[in-house]
């Protein structure tokens, strides 16, 4: 299985190949790797990548078709419910807060941690 692993990532081919012919003394062994080089490397990974990109354009088209239904982020999900809080319900929820403590400056209306 190694063998055939590193034969498929075209990793030294021709070293397994001519190795195997040499400890076998047969032309078939080289026949049987040179036959597995082409057939996995050149069909079976084209036949793989062309699956993924099959998937892909079927999940791109049914995306297309139904559009309306499908949201980019939770934001545009709950846009329209969304309040931005004023400055003073900001503060006061910061004075709420049990381990902040806040000092305020009553000449400026700037608060400063402490």
């Amino acid at each position: 299985m190694v063998t055939l692993y590193h034969i498929m990532i075209v990793n030294q081919w021709y070293v397994f190949v001519n190795g195997f012919r040499n400890a076998t003394d047969s032309i078939w062994s080289e026949l049987y790797f040179i036959f597995w080089y082409l057939f996995v490397t050149n069909i079976g990974l084209n036949i793989c990548l062309a699956l993924s990109g099959d998937i892909h354009d079927a999940k791109k088209k049914r995306a297309d078709q139904h559009e309306e239904l499908i949201v980019s982020n939770m934001y545009d999900i709950y846009r329209s419910d969304i309040k931005e809080p004023t400055s003073t319900e900001i503060i006061q929820r910061l004075h709420q807060h049990p381990y902040i403590n806040f000092r305020e400056i009553s000449s400026e209306r700037r608060i400063i941690s402490t």
